[in-house]
């Protein structure tokens, strides 16, 4: 092994190994060892260079407005952060590789005869976990008032877009009527959490007779409008589960139950719409940013699934200047 000093006299040669690899590739050549990282993640030219050579490499413009553009990059090299140079590459590298996600049309047959949800705005959906390692995609609400739940089983493979994707229409059961709400979001949990959660409901093994294999999935409601007009915002907290048998005789059975939590805590998160929720470490439900009646918002919420205890998120939330709402 090479002594520490002569990895950090040969920056010059690393930086020129890095600046000739793939975007994808830079990052991984960085973590080969731990001086090459050291002399290299601190270097703003090094970050310079690379958000330079991509973006002159992705770009139509002549090449004056180029040197323009390096000219001024470099003087942010000189008067920012290596790290902030640093995490540009790595937004820019990203951005440019969305050029390979591609839209493929749905079939006209599924679209005019199978599909069962009709045209609506402000609807909740997310992907779940299905029996046998299939995923489902679950639809309900949004403005056809509609309280059905749709569960639409995705095919595997290269023409899945073009083959006949199975689907049920659920009648959602409920101790409660759940509010109709529309611009609310639904969060997936993990499959092994929502089977923990129910270990003692339908997961409990003489839950019925018959049953050779059980599957459940859940997903978290929270928020949305509940009047017309963008009005009557809410901040209630529901569970939307869906439990999948399939008995020895093989037949099957599937069902939707809709469960009002009753969240604890001092701290009650602003009611909104058309916000964003993200379920961090299986455990931390984060709400940010939306809509209110009287306009745009930003304040952060954060839920323990765990106790169903709501934390105030703005205190650990650190920064010079807040994002506006939107």
């Amino acid at each position: 092994m090479l002594p520490e000093r002569n990895f950090l006299d040969l920056q010059e040669v690393w930086q020129t190994i890095a600046i000739y690899l793939q975007p994808k590739d830079v990052l991984s050549f960085l973590s080969v060892h731990r001086s090459i990282s050291n002399c290299l993640s601190t270097s703003a030219s090094f970050w310079s260079d690379l958000i330079v050579r991509d973006r002159d490499d992705c770009s139509s413009s002549s090449s004056d407005e180029q040197r323009t553009t390096s000219a001024a990059l470099t003087l942010t090299a000189d008067a920012s952060a290596a790290d902030d140079m640093r995490r540009t590459y790595i937004m820019q590298s990203y951005m440019l590789t969305l050029s390979s996600v591609k839209w493929l049309p749905v079939s006209k047959e599924m679209q005019h005869i199978q599909f069962p949800v009709k045209a609506r705005e402000g609807h909740i959906s997310c992907i779940l976990n299905g029996p046998d390692g299939y995923k489902s995609v679950v639809i309900t609400g949004g403005l056809q008032y509609d309280r059905g739940v749709t569960v639409i089983e995705l095919k595997e493979g290269v023409d899945s877009h073009t083959s006949n994707w199975g689907w049920t229409r659920l009648n959602p059961m409920y101790l409660a009527q759940p509010t109709f709400v529309y611009g609310a979001s639904l969060t997936a949990l993990p499959s092994a959490l929502s089977k923990e959660m129910e270990k003692d409901r339908f997961m409990k093994p003489n839950y019925r007779p018959g049953i050779i294999k059980r599957n459940v999935a859940k997903a978290i409601r929270f928020g949305g409008f509940e009047g017309g007009g963008n009005s009557g915002e809410s901040n209630e907290v529901w569970v939307l589960t869906i439990v999948d048998y399939e008995y020895a005789d093989d037949t099957l059975d599937q069902f939707a139950v809709w469960e009002q939590i009753e969240t604890h805590g001092t701290f009650h998160p602003t009611a909104r719409a058309y916000h964003s929720a993200t379920l961090l470490h299986d455990r931390y439900l984060v709400i940010i940013g939306g809509m209110t009646s009287s306009g745009s918002c930003i304040d952060e919420s954060m839920l323990d699934i765990n106790t169903w205890t709501w934390l105030d998120a703005s205190k650990l939330c650190e920064g010079e200047e807040k994002p506006r709402g939107r």
